[in-house]
């Protein structure tokens, strides 16, 4: 798939690219609110990911004036975004609440059948089913409490 993405910290907007071989570079082709239409308060992107299957886009937005805070009043989420097959452009699906404060990062487990959202300010981790119909995001119940997480890693053991 020749297309590229990225959320964009400052103005939490998603942009997305398009690759240009003969070129040799990247060609912004769209770009749209990381955040949901009524968000009216300050945001910052957080993380970005791609599902395995190319499908859907995930996007984290912190709510609050920067890193400084303890977190805004509006609700941290990760926003859905379906691609299309055949451009490579985004719809937005939905948003999801992090169910905690600033989600700097998140990442989805090794089959895309799991999201984990690293909530930096409320010290957690919470999980999340995908839906690999729609892209949607369910929380488990599943929470990891730990000291400021901003960053998970699934390590592969040798049989």
């Amino acid at each position: 798939m020749p297309y590229a993405y990225t959320v964009d910290e400052l103005r939490s907007t998603v942009t997305a690219y398009r690759w240009d071989a003969r070129r040799g570079e990247l060609q912004a082709r769209q770009i749209l609110p990381s955040t949901e239409p009524t968000m009216t308060g300050d945001s910052r992107g957080g993380e970005i990911a791609v599902s395995p299957d190319g499908r859907f886009v995930y996007a984290s937005n912190r709510s609050g004036a920067g890193d400084g805070s303890p977190g805004g009043p509006e609700p941290d989420t990760i926003g859905v975004f379906k691609v299309s097959a055949k451009t490579g452009l985004l719809r937005p699906v939905g948003w999801t609440s992090t169910e905690g404060i600033r989600p700097r990062y998140f990442c989805l487990g090794p089959d895309g059948r799991k999201l984990y959202a690293a909530n930096e300010r409320s010290h957690t981790i919470v999980t999340y089913d995908v839906d690999t119909a729609d892209g949607g995001l369910r929380p488990t119940g599943g929470v990891v409490h730990t000291g400021s997480p901003v960053c998970v890693l699934f390590l592969q053991e040798d049989s």
